[in-house]
C-alpha cells in the first residue's frame, strides 16, 4: 500500500499482515489518531513477525497501542502503549513519549497494581502514566500500596473490579466507562471525574476532585465522608 495523499486510522483494532509494507512517500501523510484512553487505535500483526512502514512522508501517532511494527524512520507516539515481550519492545523505530505514556492492565489472574508484570509495558505505573483497563485483562486489580498516575480509564470491555487498599492520586481524570471502581474508604485525589457506565463505590474517606465532575450514566455511590 502506498499513501500518496492522506490516510487516517480512526479508533479501532487493525490487524496488518506480517511482512506487508505501508509506503508513505514525500508528500504523503498517515495518521494513527486515537481519541483518548477509551478509544485507542490498536495496531497488531497477523503473527509475531513485523509489519513495516517505509516512512519518507509524515506519520502521526497518538493514543495508539502498537505491536510488531518496523519503521524505516522514527515515529513518535504520544500517550501510547509499546507492546513488549519479556521486557523487549516488539517495535522498531517507534519512540513512545515518557510523559503521558499508556500503561494497560494485562494480569493473567486477580493481581496487584504494584506488580510490574501485571502491566504492559511491564512496569508499575508512575505519575507520568495514563493507566488503562480494557478487554486486555478483565481480572480484578488491587492497589496494594500508595499509587500515582496521570489518569485512570476503565474502558468498555473491562468487567472486573479495581479496589483501593491504599491511597491513589491522579493529576488527571478518573474515567469509569465499565466495570467497578471501589475506593474502599481510602484517600482518593483526582484532577477530574467522568463516568458514563459501570459502578463507583466511595466508602468512608475523603474524595478530592480538583476539577470537573461529570456523571452521565452508571452507578455512583459517594463517600459517607466528604466529596470535595
Amino acid at each position: 500500500m502506498t499513501v500518496n495523499g492522506t490516510l487516517n486510522f480512526n479508533p479501532g483494532t487493525y490487524t496488518i499482515t506480517a511482512g506487508n509494507t505501508i509506503n508513505v512517500p514525500n508528500g504523503g501523510t498517515m495518521s494513527f489518531l486515537g481519541t483518548d484512553a477509551s478509544d485507542l487505535v490498536t495496531l497488531k500483526s497477523s503473527t509475531t513477525s513485523a509489519w513495516n512502514i517505509t516512512k519518507n512522508g509524515t506519520v502521526n501517532a497518538s493514543w495508539v497501542d502498537v505491536a510488531y511494527s518496523s519503521s524505516s524512520q522514527t515515529i513518535t507516539a504520544a500517550n501510547s502503549i509499546n507492546e513488549q515481550v519479556a521486557g523487549i519492545s516488539t517495535n522498531t523505530n517507534w519512540v513512545f513519549t515518557a510523559s503521558g505514556a499508556g500503561k494497560k492492565w494485562v494480569a493473567g489472574a486477580s493481581g496487584s497494581w504494584n506488580v510490574a508484570a501485571n502491566w504492559m509495558p511491564p512496569a508499575v505505573p508512575t505519575n507520568t502514566d495514563n493507566v488503562i483497563f480494557n478487554s486486555s485483562s478483565v481480572f480484578p486489580c488491587s492497589i496494594a500500596s500508595s499509587a500515582q498516575a496521570v489518569s485512570v480509564t476503565v474502558a468498555s470491555g473491562y468487567s472486573g473490579t479495581i479496589t483501593q487498599n491504599a491511597g491513589l492520586t491522579l493529576t488527571g481524570a478518573l474515567t469509569v466507562n465499565s466495570g467497578t471502581f471501589n475506593s474502599n474508604g481510602l484517600a482518593l485525589t483526582l484532577g477530574s471525574y467522568v463516568q458514563s457506565a459501570g459502578s463507583f463505590t466511595g466508602g468512608a474517606s475523603t474524595i478530592t476532585d480538583n476539577g470537573n465532575f461529570t456523571l452521565s450514566g452508571g452507578t455512583f455511590t459517594s463517600t459517607s465522608n466528604t466529596l470535595q
